[in-house]
């Protein structure tokens, strides 16, 4: 099954359980990510609406980024042209580094909901939030996607566990990595106390 029609029946899901989305959207979509990229070039900064843009500043790992929040709810011919469940509105996220005043990442996002540029900006920060559990979880410290484990409760209990321990890992003040505080752990007896008993 093409990637894509698997996620237009995720968005369908959503929506008949009453919910909204804002699903990132990837080169597999070509067309449609061709057009949204052109909406985008083609709206004129100056006639947008306060409400329709929202920026903040994070710093942090020795950068300052200014991400640009954007959404246009006036779709155009996109959702004629591509029929895609519940659209309202499509958004953007461009990130400039202040450093040098570089666009270092722009996306684009497919929302089923409109008016609210916060709630898409809120939408893809616990996006990011996700990715970054979920990177911890299987790349740096569980490696979790090549888990064997299948049987009966055990894969939700390991999750459960997984999840357990990132969260002590992250209330350790220490300033090293959470895969270097889990080694830690295991070579130090006393440390893995600390990191238990920790509040």
């Amino acid at each position: 099954m093409m990637l894509w029609v698997l996620e237009r029946e995720i968005a369908e899901k959503i929506l008949k359980s009453n919910a909204d989305y804002t699903l990132a959207l990837k080169g597999n979509q070509k067309k449609l990510h061709l057009d949204v990229i052109e909406a985008f070039e083609n709206v004129a900064m100056e006639k947008l609406e306060m409400k329709d843009i929202h920026a903040t500043i994070d710093s942090g790992h020795g950068r300052c980024e200014f991400r640009q929040y954007i959404l246009i709810n006036d779709l155009g011919k996109i959702q004629e042209k591509h029929e895609w469940p519940g659209l309202a509105s499509i958004g953007m996220v461009r990130t400039i580094r202040l450093d040098d005043n570089k666009v270092i990442d722009q996306r684009y996002y497919l929302n089923s909901f409109s008016g609210n540029v916060e709630r898409f900006a809120s939408a893809v920060r616990s996006h990011w939030s996700i990715e970054s559990l979920h990177w911890q979880l299987d790349v740096s410290m569980f490696n979790e996607d090549q888990s064997r484990v299948r049987k009966d409760h055990a894969p939700e209990n390991l999750a459960v566990l997984r999840r357990t321990a990132v969260n002590l890992l992250s209330n350790d003040t220490s300033k090293i990595s959470k895969p270097k505080k889990m080694l830690r752990c295991m070579l130090d007896h006393k440390h893995i106390v600390k990191i238990l008993t920790s509040k």
